[in-house]
């Protein structure tokens, strides 16, 4: 397996693993309540917002794929899915904060190109949002899922001037425990390490047991409701300290 940054091109194949493999993740099943009576629309936002997280000059969206003798012995598993399906995984790390090392990312990636396809892209998701009302996903518990992370950040990650933070983690259904989300939660907890900043995440259920193996620490748990429903969204709250505790 390899490790790269996602482009363009890559975003059929991420939308596809996102769309199919998280089909058993609590979130995603939350939040997207209607997503088999209205597949399309699942997919057209999920794109969306994947293409908002490409072109994000905070986000570093990474890519783990299969190399050429893995590709061999998978032939089974990819024969049904086009070149682009020797990406099993990916992740996006945010890098938050205003600190020296976060604006150097920033001033990295932040491109006349770059700016350009963020800008465009912002206005196709504009556009979309203005012209259909999405009907996979239900907007009120968007919207309590957003205050909580509000909430979360401010209570447990707005003490320090910067910090890593774990938005996305997805592996294709066919390929986990391999070792591909490992690779993603690694490359992100190396480069805090590096820049002396702690990681975060509010974890899904189905990640919490990776993230703990990858010295992420549980400080709360959280609950989202919408008043009125009886479903609710429970999450871990996880924080990865800086390395030898040098600060918080």
């Amino acid at each position: 397996m390899r490790i790269r940054l996602a482009t363009t091109r890559d975003l059929h194949r991420i939308t596809e693993i996102t769309t199919t493999s998280l089909i058993d993740d609590p979130t995603y099943d939350y939040l997207n309540s209607h997503r088999l009576e209205y597949p399309e629309d699942n997919s057209t936002w999920m794109r969306l917002r994947l293409e908002k997280h490409l072109y994000d000059r905070r986000s570093t969206f990474l890519l783990v794929e299969l190399d050429g003798s893995e590709i061999e012995s998978n032939t089974s598993s990819l024969k049904t899915r086009g070149p682009a399906s020797i990406i099993i995984s990916y992740g996006t790390w945010v890098r938050m904060g205003d600190d020296v090392a976060a604006k150097e990312r920033f001033r990295e990636k932040n491109t006349w190109l770059n700016a350009l396809d963020s800008m465009t892209a912002q206005a196709s998701r504009w556009s979309i949002n203005q012209k259909y009302t999405r009907r996979d996903a239900s907007q009120p518990r968007l919207s309590a899922i957003d205050e909580a992370t509000k909430e979360v950040t401010k209570k447990y990650f707005s003490d320090s001037p910067g910090w890593w933070s774990l938005e996305l983690l997805v592996t294709d259904r066919d390929f986990r425990r391999r070792g591909a989300a490992t690779t993603l939660v690694t490359w992100g907890t190396d480069q805090a390490d590096i820049e002396n900043v702690f990681c975060g995440i509010e974890a899904s259920p189905m990640g919490s047991k990776l993230y703990a193996a990858n010295g992420f620490e549980k400080l709360d748990t959280w609950v989202v409701q919408v008043k009125g429903e009886e479903e609710k969204l429970v999450y871990d709250v996880m924080k990865r300290k800086i390395k030898g505790g040098l600060k918080e």
